[in-house]
């Protein structure tokens, strides 16, 4: 009978899962100058609600602030989180705006208008 019932546990927690780990599109980072500066992916969960960086690896030892830009007008950028000074690897981020298939990440130092990292999402 315990068998069973950590089957049924077992089985609830993967199917409640399968939903945050699917991710829908992509979007490749590079640096705005030189492509080498900044590294990494962005992924948007198939529900739309988690935004998940992954490979990360930035040449910069400023904080990264993450917006998203709708299409290709950075002026209406929405910022989303911050990458940390000197952070390399992956980090999620929480709720976010509904992105799609033209829409933008921008990574800027705060301050900054220029962006020192981009990407565009795509399937």
């Amino acid at each position: 009978m315990k068998s069973r019932g950590l089957m049924i546990t077992t089985a609830a927690i993967v199917l409640w899962l399968i939903p945050i780990m699917a991710f829908g599109m992509d979007a490749d980072l590079y640096g705005y100058t030189k492509a080498a500066d900044v590294s990494g992916r962005m992924s948007v969960s198939a529900d739309g609600r988690v935004l998940e960086l992954s490979g990360f690896s930035s040449l910069f030892y400023h904080p990264l602030e993450v917006y998203i830009s709708r299409g290709y007008m950075p002026s209406e950028a929405r910022m989303v989180g911050v990458i940390p000074a000197g952070f390399h690897g992956g980090m999620t981020f929480s709720p976010i705006p509904e992105i799609t298939g033209q829409d933008m990440v921008l990574l800027k130092v705060p301050g900054w208008t220029v962006p020192l990292g981009l990407g565009l999402f795509g399937d």
